[in-house]
């Protein structure tokens, strides 16, 4: 279960999805704020008459509701499906709501595609108010989830299980709002996408690059860079040493990542959004240092147990 506090502060979206947004920057990304919220939403569990309740609250304060949930639950009112009316919703002195929520979970259990729509929308507003989102409705929030979430299935049918980016929404806004170039969101992107939530990870130029160009693997860049000529263009400048390293170095600067450096003559770069350039080696020696302890079991068990297979050996 994801907690709450983090709704507030970041939007996932599928790695794929930077395909789309280096052809539109703006669309594209409004709709992975889409996809964002819902992707978060649906892992909060509201009880049936939290959900209820919220219906009432934006049915009767003018708040907004998606047109189909609006149609259904009107239509179950003059049905007399549903008991609870405007009379039923009160508010004191202090303008706290204080619903009747009648028979309505009742009949959310009674209709499935219903309930579905009230927890939605539950979900939907409580995200959108955690993260002080506005000037969105809900119905373009359904829409761009259902886009985002069409096109990564469609990638996951070529190319297998998409990887995730957990995005600071602060920095998606900016972008949105052409305060930051997309060479460096892309690098950012991609950055996170192969740390996930971990608190580094040691990953590699050329994975970066994939990455960057909405890649998952070295199949997806060859049919990428084949077929979309300004994915490729992106792809062979930061391919380049001199380039790549130059926009780890923004990336740096910027405080879109913490840390980052490499061992000599050891392949890789170890990454980190989390730590510090103090803390980050020291973090990476004790890894290595359990990785190393892991292995010398794993000899040491593999030795006993041929030993003793020997041993079982001459018995027969």
């Amino acid at each position: 279960m994801i907690k709450v506090e983090r709704l507030a502060n970041f939007i996932t979206i599928p790695i794929c999805w930077l395909q789309q947004v280096w052809s539109d920057p703006c669309g594209a990304l409004n709709m992975a704020l889409g996809f964002g919220i819902v992707y978060w939403g649906r892992n909060m569990e509201p009880t049936i008459d939290q959900a209820a309740g919220q219906l009432l609250y934006d049915y009767y304060r003018g708040g907004d509701l998606r047109e189909t949930l609006k149609l259904r639950f009107e239509g179950f009112i003059a049905e007399d499906v549903i008991r609870s009316t405007g009379a039923d919703v009160t508010f004191d002195y202090y303008q706290n709501f204080d619903p009747d929520i009648s028979n309505l979970p009742e009949v959310m259990e009674k209709n499935p595609e219903f309930k579905k729509l009230v927890i939605e929308n539950y979900q939907i507003h409580q995200v959108c108010e955690l993260s002080n989102i506005k000037k969105v409705s809900k119905d373009e929030i359904i829409q761009g989830f259902t886009e985002v979430d069409a096109f990564r299935l469609d990638q996951e049918r070529m190319f297998g299980k998409q990887p995730m980016a957990g995005l600071n929404l602060e920095i998606v806004k900016k972008v949105g709002n052409n305060n930051i170039d997309l060479e460096l969101f892309a690098g950012y992107a991609a950055i996170k996408s192969l740390v996930g939530s971990r608190d580094f990870a040691k990953t590699f130029k050329g994975a970066i690059v994939q990455r960057m160009i909405g890649a998952k693997s070295n199949d997806a860049e060859d049919y990428l860079t084949k077929n979309y000529p300004g994915l490729k263009i992106i792809r062979d400048k930061y391919i380049n040493r001199y380039h790549f390293d130059k926009l780890l170095q923004r990336l740096l600067n910027g405080n879109f990542i913490k840390s980052m450096f490499s061992l000599k003559n050891v392949r890789g770069i170890y990454v980190s959004t989390r730590l510090d350039m103090k803390g980050l080696p020291k973090e990476v020696a004790i890894s290595k240092r359990k990785n190393d302890l892991r292995s010398q079991q794993k000899e040491e068990a593999l030795k006993i147990y041929n030993r003793e297979l020997g041993m079982l050996g001459d018995e027969f």
